[in-house]
């Protein structure tokens, strides 16, 4: 049976919300995301510069302007690691810092919201609002800074109504038939299925998807390693203390014969 990709993915999500033709799809998932009703006059998926943000060709997933100078990133985060809220609070100070164009004044800057749409079944709420406010007062910082955080994997479990356009987002096949759609649920399900239909934009993402993997994989290969050699500089330091080797071995958990080795 062919893979079904659901709008989460990456490229199905960048397909379908950068195209000029979906403007009401994506003002729908800012509504749904932050409760205001915007018109975006323009919505792309932005390469940041590499001697700025040092994530080698990172992309941001969507940029968006609106008529009333509203500034949109949204992302999607498919995975969690601890540095999630770090990285995508480092491309929203970004964007937020680029805002300010030669010639404007601060007091004009442009409300900046970041919508993160993440899928996790750790402990991370349903929703979650971030602001920059004080300690002791609980005053605003920065007015015109927020964040906006959805686990979609326990919205959906939720009983909110009014997040049903996010929650097709993350639905398979079988979810996105059983959902009951207005005008815009019905055109998402309909992008979504001709996406999925599409074998040319179907190979894309297959490839896309082996990229991440090898990459991934060198990843965790290159931590393997680091973790096996620093175990090894441990011992070699432990056996220049005349630590015996059997403690050397209970401690860092080398073999006795790998040990002997090292000395």
């Amino acid at each position: 049976m062919a893979k079904f990709y659901n709008a989460l993915n990456d490229g199905m999500f960048k397909a379908i919300f950068c195209n000029e033709n979906n403007r009401d799809l994506l003002e729908r998932l800012i509504y749904e995301s932050i409760g205001i009703k915007v018109k975006v006059i323009s919505a792309v998926s932005k390469e940041l510069p590499k001697n700025k943000i040092r994530v080698k060709g990172k992309t941001l997933d969507v940029i968006c302007e609106t008529n009333d100078k509203k500034i949109i990133n949204i992302e999607v985060n498919n995975y969690i690691d601890k540095y999630n809220h770090r990285r995508n609070f480092g491309y929203g100070c970004k964007i937020y810092s680029d805002s300010l164009d030669a010639g404007e004044d601060y007091i004009d800057m442009p409300d900046f919201y970041q919508i993160n749409l993440t899928t996790s079944d750790k402990d991370i709420p349903d929703y979650e609002i971030y602001n920059l406010k004080g300690k002791r007062y609980n005053d605003l910082y920065i007015n015109n800074f927020t964040i906006y955080e959805y686990n979609l994997t326990k919205l959906k479990n939720s009983c909110y109504n009014r997040y049903e356009f996010l929650n097709m987002l993350s639905s398979n096949k079988e979810e996105l038939n059983k959902k009951v759609s207005d005008k815009e649920m019905e055109k998402l399900k309909s992008e979504v299925k001709r996406l999925n239909s599409d074998s040319k934009f179907i190979e894309f993402l297959s490839d896309e998807k082996e990229y991440m993997m090898e990459i991934n994989t060198s990843r965790k290969v290159g931590f393997q390693e680091g973790v096996e050699q620093n175990t090894k500089d441990i011992a070699k330091k432990m056996l220049k203390q005349n630590i015996d080797i059997k403690t050397i071995s209970s401690v860092t958990g080398l073999s006795k014969e790998e040990i002997k080795i090292l000395k």
